[in-house]
């Protein structure tokens, strides 16, 4: 399992290093887009969750990364799974996922 914040356009390159490098090697990328509302992610970046992981750390900042970027949108030409997370338990999100990629 790989996850980050995919920037539509900007992080193209990477994606695609990453899925060409897995498949390469016999394994499969599936794609998962967690979105939520806005209101939401900004409530969840003041978590204390995240302070250990070098994430987004302030609202300020979520917001400068909605204006410079696509945040919102899946992986270009590629299926992806989208999640509306804002209400959903983690437990219900990851379930979901497994039965959608049959895991």
């Amino acid at each position: 399992i790989y996850t980050f914040c995919y920037a539509k356009e900007l992080d193209d390159p990477h994606v695609e290093k990453i899925t060409r490098a897995v498949e390469e090697n016999g394994g499969e990328v599936h794609f998962v887009l967690l979105t939520a509302d806005k209101a939401e992610i900004e409530k969840r970046v003041l978590g204390d969750s995240r302070q250990s992981f070098g994430k987004v750390k302030t609202v300020e900042m979520v917001r400068n990364f909605f204006d410079a970027y696509d945040l919102f949108s899946p992986v270009s030409e590629r299926e992806s799974l989208i999640i509306d997370n804002t209400n959903v338990l983690p437990e219900t999100v990851a379930r979901q996922i497994t039965e959608y990629f049959n895991l």
